[in-house]
């Protein structure tokens, strides 16, 4: 009888101990799966899924993980389309602080910066390295303004505008003194990435009226308007006519950097839209 006793105590011990087994398995590997999950996701691993096929709450909590995973990485695929201020305007707006509807004067440094003979490049060239050399462009340029505080406003064509804003830029000198250091950025990895065709730029400097354009009803977007920003465009599609990629500087962002900058004198020029001739300086 001791030994069937035994025999049976064994049998049971042995029968927790499996089921134990079992049960640790069941409810530990999947939080084993979860945290990796939570590590992956605090990587910047976005792209992070778990198995969602079981019907019982692990399931349910890896189907959470994973909308949580998938919202994240198309917020990182459109950060790519959205400024920092945009998206900071967006924010204001759902804590009901976003006052810029009506747009606020400020100081910024605009810069315009587009591929040289661009139009020719591209009647000869294959759609594809149109839009590879584009979004190189576009790569360099954001590499360049991120290290500098400068921000991408918008794409247009070949264009790419810049802005410093100088009130967030630490004042004008630093905000002038970023956006020439991002120039010489662009044009160092540019060159280390063997862009072709080159880079054409425009800088200048004024108060522009930054704030919220657009209609609620299609389209809102947050950026930088007036006399100044035409000024840069026009200074970037005069850089296009001289000999090289170069980059032309107005009277007014020369006059805040000095001779911290060597520049040759081009003298002064008469532009669209602008009654005075203005001061040309070449970088």
């Amino acid at each position: 009888l001791e030994v069937h006793v035994s025999l049976l105590l064994m049998s049971l011990l042995g029968i927790a101990v499996i089921t134990g087994v079992l049960g640790g398995l069941y409810f530990i590997l999947p939080l084993q799966r979860i945290i990796g999950g939570i590590e992956s996701i605090r990587n910047g691993e976005f792209q992070a899924r778990l198995d969602d096929s079981r019907n019982d709450e692990f399931g349910s909590l890896a189907s959470a993980f994973n909308r949580l995973a998938r919202g994240l990485e198309e917020g990182r695929f459109l950060r790519r389309y959205v400024s920092d201020s945009a998206r900071k305007a967006a924010q204001d707006g759902r804590s009901g602080r976003m006052n810029d509807r009506n747009g606020a004067m400020i100081t910024a440094t605009i810069l315009f910066s587009s591929l040289h003979e661009f139009s020719e490049f591209q009647a000869r060239s294959d759609a594809r390295i149109v839009f590879a050399i584009l979004e190189q462009h576009l790569d360099i340029a954001n590499e360049a303004v991120s290290e500098y505080g400068g921000e991408i406003d918008k794409v247009i064509g070949d264009k790419i505008m810049i802005v410093f804003r100088h009130d967030e830029c630490g004042g004008d000198a630093k905000a002038v003194r970023s956006a020439f250091s991002a120039i010489a950025s662009m044009r160092r990895i540019a060159a280390e990435r063997g862009l072709y065709p080159g880079l054409c730029i425009g800088i200048n400097t004024g108060a522009v009226v930054s704030g919220i354009v657009g209609s609620e009803e299609t389209h809102l977007d947050y950026t930088v308007i007036g006399d100044p920003v035409n000024l840069a465009a026009r200074l970037a599609a005069m850089a296009q006519r001289l000999p090289g990629c170069r980059t032309v500087v107005s009277g007014s962002t020369r006059a805040i950097i000095g001779d911290a900058v060597s520049m040759e004198w081009l003298g002064t020029t008469r532009v669209k839209g602008k009654s005075q001739e203005i001061e040309t300086w070449l970088l």
